[in-house]
């Protein structure tokens, strides 16, 4: 059941909360105002994300951002600028919500965005879909999907500065203690695989790049507690800029696995088998 604010809407299953997007941010100019998920919550409660935590305020629960889009600054917080390290610029972009284009009632609904520059000039559109699925009585899936254009007439270069975030980014609950790729590669920083794990004791998370994505698998952007929090970008620049053509599209779909109880690496083999041709 989608149940819409002036805001913010909440998808509610069963009589619980599964995930409020806030459509129309009131955050900071600084923090790059941008739609986010929070609360994100297991089937049966458990919150997964964090929302403008102490030491990185920009980082909004789950929301897709670019760190630099022409000089733009999308993530929010200060700019990495060569030579000087983080510096806080006037250059804060904001995501906007532009419209509803589809609305089935239930789990999933659509709608149309602009990217605006920190002077209010058009970068792009977007059109994002998100569905909300049910697997079990204790797990279900986000599927999140968008179409960004290029409206400008010039190329649009997307960069995740030397630190590699970007993208999708889930900011995490510092009690997802223990992460693992599918392809069981280490370092998991930079490595490429299908899925990234993420469990703790109550509940896990499973983030899925999708092959129908540029340079799929692509390279995860992923840190833990002991790296100074806990999150992951998927990483579709996170080694080089992609460019984006004037008139051009690219369509990014990710998926990810919200359980209610912890995993280790020998069960992901089981996830892998009950999605199977999902």
């Amino acid at each position: 059941m989608l149940d819409f604010m002036q805001d913010a809407l909440d998808v509610i299953h069963a009589g619980r909360l599964l995930f409020r997007y806030v459509f129309r941010p009131l955050t900071p100019v600084d923090e790059a105002p941008r739609p986010y998920f929070h609360p994100l919550c297991t089937r049966s409660g458990v919150t997964v994300t964090e929302f403008q935590p102490p030491d990185h305020r920009w980082h909004h629960g789950l929301s897709f951002t670019i760190p630099d889009l022409n000089g733009v600054n999308f993530w929010g917080g200060p700019t990495d600028v060569p030579e000087q390290g983080y510096v806080m610029l006037a250059n804060h972009g904001r995501v906007e919500h532009v419209a509803w284009i589809d609305n089935d009632g239930e789990g999933s609904f659509a709608h149309r965005l602009a990217w605006l520059d920190h002077d209010g000039a058009h970068m792009m559109d977007e059109t994002r879909h998100i569905a909300a699925v049910m697997l079990d009585e204790t797990a279900w899936q986000l599927d999140f999907s968008t179409r960004l254009t290029n409206t400008t007439d010039h190329t649009l270069v997307f960069k995740a500065w030397q630190a590699g975030y970007g993208g999708l980014f889930w900011r995490a609950m510092p009690s997802f203690e223990r992460r693992w790729l599918s392809s069981g590669d280490v370092p998991i920083m930079g490595g490429r695989a299908p899925r990234l794990f993420y469990s703790g004791e109550h509940a896990s998370v499973v983030l899925e790049d999708r092959p129908n994505n540029p340079g799929f698998p692509n390279a995860w952007f992923s840190r833990g507690d002991s790296e100074g929090y806990t999150g992951a970008c998927f990483g579709l620049f996170y080694q080089s800029p992609y460019l984006l053509s004037a008139g051009e599209s690219v369509a990014l779909t990710y998926r990810l696995h919200i359980l209610d109880h912890p995993l280790l690496p020998h069960d992901s083999a089981d996830i892998t088998r009950s999605e199977a041709g999902s």
